[in-house]
């Protein structure tokens, strides 16, 4: 486990099934009480990507929702390369915690 993260509830579904997914999480009022109590939760997919003519391989989609101002909203997506992007400009009641794509700090002895 990872410092900071704590624990994570995930949806895993299709690709084809992630926006359904997140919507059905978002109107969950179940969610809104886990998210209080310091849980974490994401949205995870799973489809078959590449260029056309080009040999296909499954990729994760994933998407971490947060509650801000009492409210359920997506805070980052990754695309399985391993390099979040932010979704949204969130307000500073996010800033200072950990995202779950977010890398370890590493620290080092002198």
């Amino acid at each position: 486990m990872r410092q900071g993260v704590g624990v994570v509830g995930v949806q895993a579904c299709a690709g084809a099934s992630h926006a359904a997914r997140r919507a059905k999480a978002i109107a969950e009022p179940r969610l809104v009480t886990w998210l209080q109590a310091g849980g974490r939760f994401e949205v995870a997919s799973w489809s078959k990507r590449g260029k056309r003519g080009s040999r296909k391989r499954w990729a994760i989609r994933r998407e971490e929702l947060v509650l801000v101002n009492g409210e359920v909203v997506p805070r980052f997506e990754s695309t399985g390369d391993g390099s979040p992007d932010k979704t949204d400009d969130l307000p500073d009641k996010t800033e200072g915690t950990p995202g779950l794509f977010d890398k370890p700090h590493q620290t080092h002895a002198a």
